[in-house]
């Protein structure tokens, strides 16, 4: 089994403190791949392997691989990986009224830069949603609606220090602020998100 660990949104190369392998739900071998993000497993039996990981939002991921003949696995562990089913968070854009909207600002300061962004979500009428973006706008459809409501789950799971730059989050809704700050130099979630809604 040849697992290859990355961010599944760029397809870049990442690594993990641990990975931990399970046969048939017993405890089978723990990797430390901290700096190879490919790991080999030879010789594996028949049998159902779970690989047990954390995501970078420091959730407990689980893939299940089942091995039925001899042969070589490719596996594709994504670090970026999250079950959006599962949250019990529910996103802003969900729970947003009509003729009401919230608003998120980004700040992000390094050894480098210094940047401020931020955008507006407006919610008409019942089916009608806008993004204001800077000097952009856009009506918002239901893969957009998505994909906004992913970040806010994500959003959710930061809180993290450690790199040397720090993206600094402020969600305004309903007169209340709530700061979040990102210091793992892994998300980009603003960045992603742009990308998602206007293609850049």
């Amino acid at each position: 089994m040849i697992i290859s660990i990355q961010d599944c949104r760029n397809s870049q190369l990442e690594y993990l403190s641990e990975l931990k392998v399970l046969k048939d739900g017993k405890m089978f071998k723990t990797l430390n791949p901290k700096f190879e993000n490919q790991q080999t497993l030879k010789n594996l039996e028949v049998g159902t392997y779970s690989l047990v990981y954390k995501s970078l939002f420091k959730i407990e991921t689980t893939q299940i691989v089942k091995i039925t003949e001899y042969k070589s696995y490719k596996i594709q562990l994504c670090t970026n990986f999250i079950d959006y089913e599962k949250e019990i968070y529910k996103p802003i854009i969900n729970q947003l009224t009509e003729n009401n909207s919230y608003k998120v600002e980004m700040s992000s300061q390094g050894c480098f830069h210094s940047e401020k962004d931020s955008f507006t979500i407006t919610r008409n009428t019942k089916d009608d949603y806008y993004i204001k973006w800077g000097e952009k706008s856009k009506k918002l459809n239901e893969k957009d609606i998505e994909s906004i409501g992913h970040f806010e789950i994500e959003l959710n799971h930061m809180n993290s220090f450690g790199c040397t730059t720090v993206d600094t989050y402020t969600v305004v809704y309903n007169g209340n602020s709530i700061l979040i700050s990102d210091g793992s130099c892994d998300w980009n979630g603003f960045m992603y998100l742009r990308i998602e809604i206007f293609g850049k």
